[in-house]
């Protein structure tokens, strides 16, 4: 007999193991120790919080395949002042550098409405205001405040392992072996 069996048949055996089981489950559950060491021993976080270790599932790109790609780290690049064509490019480069390294899912985080270059890769994009419009909207709030916040709330939503700013002006000039850093480095 094989212990799956043998311990099948003790449990059947055993009066009231059944709702000794459901209870001392429920009162587990109730109990904030308990599930702090459950979310420990399943590496995730906070109860309804993905800042812990596991992160929203998305797919990182077209080229992956689902399962294994959940793993990945999560990079958030950060590409505002974008310019004509720019997010074109920068999408074409991180893809490569996706290609190459097979180990990271990128995030852009832009200010432009310009998604069909990215969304057409199969990548998240996450759109924040521009100054101008920000001030429009809310006339006394902090453009680098709203930012901050932003991007500290789409990285723990996300379950992000890095964040990184492009400077404005710098992803054209962007390369292959450059994001393909950002990559090894996630």
């Amino acid at each position: 007999m094989s212990n799956v069996t043998t311990t099948a048949a003790i449990r059947a055996r055993v009066p009231g193991y059944r709702v000794a089981r459901r209870v001392a489950g429920r009162l587990l559950r109730r109990s904030p120790v308990a599930m702090r060491v459950a979310r420990r021993l399943a590496g995730t976080g906070k109860a309804g919080s993905s800042a812990g270790g596991t992160s929203m599932g998305f797919r990182p790109g077209r080229y992956f395949v689902q399962d294994g790609a959940r793993k990945l780290p999560v990079v958030v690049i950060v590409a505002t002042g974008l310019g004509e064509g720019e997010a074109e490019g920068l999408a074409r480069e991180f893809e490569y550098a996706q290609m190459m390294t097979g180990s990271f899912r990128p995030l852009f985080v832009i200010d432009s409405a310009d998604f069909a270059p990215f969304r057409g890769r199969g990548y998240v994009v996450e759109r924040v205001m521009r100054a101008e419009e920000l001030s429009a909207a809310s006339p006394g709030d902090s453009h680098s405040e709203y930012i901050f916040s932003r991007l500290r709330s789409i990285a723990s939503d996300y379950g992000a392992s890095s964040i990184v700013p492009l400077p404005e002006g710098t992803a054209g000039a962007l390369r292959g072996p450059t994001a393909r850093l950002v990559g090894a480095l996630g």
